[in-house]
C-alpha cells in the first residue's frame, strides 16, 4: 500500500512530493502568478476538497498555458491545441477541460436529482478525478524538464 493511499492531509501532501520527486528531474521556471495557483491547487488536493482541487488544476493549466505562450486572446482548447506538446498529454488537458466544464457550466441546475452529489460513489469518483488531475497539472508544468521536443517559446 503506498503511503497516499490512507485518506489523511499527510498522505495526500506525501502523494504531492512523490509526483515533484518521480516528475521533476530538477527545477522548473514558473510564473508567480502560476506559482500561486498551484498552492492553491495543493491547500485544496491537501485539504481532500477534490472538485475545489480539480476546478482550481484546471485554471492552473490554462494560466501556465497563456504565460508559456504569451497570449490572452485564445480559449482554452486552442490554447491546448497549439501548446507543442505530446498527443497523449494534450488529450489528458482536454480532459480535464471537459470534466471541469460539466461541473461548472451546468445547462439545467435545477434538475437537482439526476445528480447525486453526496453519494459515496461521486465522492470516490471525484477523489480519483483530483489524483488524476495532480499528476496532468505537474506533467505539464514540469513538460520541457522532462524532455518535450521544443519549447514553447520556440512559437514566438
Amino acid at each position: 500500500m503506498d503511503p497516499w493511499d490512507e485518506n489523511t492531509p499527510e498522505s495526500r501532501s506525501a502523494y504531492l512530493a512523490h509526483l515533484d520527486e518521480e516528475l521533476l528531474p530538477g527545477v522548473v521556471d514558473l510564473s508567480e502568478w502560476t506559482r500561486f495557483i498551484v498552492g492553491a491547487v495543493n491547500e485544496a488536493f491537501v485539504a481532500g476538497a477534490w472538485l475545489p482541487a480539480l476546478l482550481t488544476a484546471v485554471s492552473a493549466l490554462e494560466t501556465h498555458l497563456r504565460v508559456e505562450m504569451q497570449t490572452d486572446a485564445m480559449p482554452l482548447h486552442a490554447l491546448i491545441e497549439q501548446y507543442g506538446i505530446s498527443r497523449d498529454l494534450r488529450e489528458e488537458i482536454h480532459a480535464l477541460r471537459r470534466l471541469r466544464n460539466a461541473y461548472v457550466h451546468v445547462d439545467a441546475p435545477w434538475e437537482d436529482g439526476i445528480f447525486e452529489w453526496h453519494s459515496d460513489s461521486r465522492r470516490e469518483a471525484l477523489r480519483e478525478e483530483a489524483f488524476d488531475a495532480m499528476r496532468t497539472l505537474r506533467q505539464v508544468l514540469y513538460y520541457w524538464q522532462l524532455g518535450g521536443a521544443r519549447h514553447p517559446s520556440c512559437f514566438a
